[in-house]
């Protein structure tokens, strides 16, 4: 079956699939009725007791799973040094998904719409000075840079640069590993990434806007909220003094 001309892109692409997908399905003879060899590709195996049947070679026992096939179809790469970052089992989904899609520069940012053809002003709307790119909304504009140096403080390491890029291969660097001032500076640069993509599309579309102090003040107490829904935190001194600087509750720690 040809593709249909008026089919939508989703469709196309499925269609465009189909080769991948035929060396994965079997058809299982049985009796013959439902089998037809000028096109159905089979096992010459035949089986007068039961009817014609499908098999899905990936899975054991011949059922179609949607995980087996994207492990099946899917091409398999090495995660990259960030993933972890961005992936954290801990970390908020939406926040997760927003700064995944800045780190690789995916984010319909003006600079991105205007290649593509659109006719955009591309000025960035919480500066009103630069043209808006990645790097730029990340943390070069002046309006975010302001907010993400005031959620910054809150964790309590010096040093940590001031883009986007930098950041994530100097956290990188830093460590990966699964302890409470990885997830509070994890936390923070997703929170703020998100704060701020929220706040450009909320001028963009609504042409509504906040001050610094109110933006900052968000992210702030949405990482609070964040760290808050935490337990059995070690209670160590760097710890106890995280939970000062964003005024956790007592109760997230363990017991002394």
């Amino acid at each position: 079956m040809k593709t249909p001309s008026d089919a939508s892109w989703t469709i196309r692409k499925l269609f465009g699939i189909r080769g991948l997908g035929q060396p994965l399905i079997q058809y299982r003879i049985g009796n013959g009725a439902g089998t037809f060899l000028w096109y159905t590709p089979s096992t010459l195996k035949p089986d007068s007791l039961r009817e014609d049947y499908v098999v899905w070679v990936p899975h054991p026992s011949g059922h179609y799973s949607v995980a087996f096939a994207w492990e099946a179809l899917r091409i398999r790469r090495p995660n990259p040094p960030w993933a972890a970052i961005v992936w954290s089992k801990q970390m908020v989904p939406r926040w997760a998904f927003v700064l995944w899609m800045a780190v690789q520069t995916k984010l319909c940012t003006k600079d991105r719409l205007a290649n593509w053809g659109m006719q955009v002003d591309d000025k960035c709307v919480l500066c009103n000075n630069a043209r808006e790119t990645h790097h730029h909304l990340f943390f070069q504009c002046p309006f975010s840079s302001m907010v993400w140096q005031q959620v910054l403080v809150r964790t309590l390491v010096p040093g940590i640069p001031n883009t986007l890029v930098d950041i994530v291969d100097w956290l990188v660097q830093y460590g990966t590993s699964k302890v409470f001032k990885n997830l509070v500076l994890h936390s923070t640069l997703a929170a703020a990434v998100y704060g701020i993509w929220i706040e450009r599309n909320t001028r963009v579309f609504q042409g509504l806007s906040k001050q610094v102090d109110v933006a900052s003040l968000n992210v702030v107490n949405s990482i609070r909220d964040f760290l808050c829904s935490r337990r059995r935190v070690k209670n160590s001194t760097l710890n106890r003094a995280l939970g000062d600087k964003w005024r956790l509750p007592d109760s997230i720690f363990s017991p002394m």
